[in-house]
């Protein structure tokens, strides 16, 4: 994540208008919503977008091992 902020300080630091999108915003992954968001603020964004995550029945049965752990069970369901 901390790569990430590095990013927008780039970016906005040469002038780019920068917005956060959070897809998918998972509670698993992000554990504090609101400490992430008054994070995303102090590094001077002002508009961020999100989505669930959605997966199908058929996009998990084609997952492999490795993709289902990266996700983790308690996520995939």
């Amino acid at each position: 994540m901390t790569e990430r902020f590095r990013q927008i300080a780039l970016l906005q630091s040469r002038g780019h208008h920068v917005w956060a999108g959070v897809n998918p915003l998972v509670r698993a992954w992000i554990p504090d919503v609101d400490e992430f968001v008054k994070r995303l603020a102090g590094a001077g964004i002002k508009h961020v977008w999100s989505e669930v995550l959605h997966l199908t029945a058929d996009q998990i049965k084609n997952m492999n091992p490795r993709e289902k752990e990266a996700i983790g069970d308690s996520i995939i369901g």
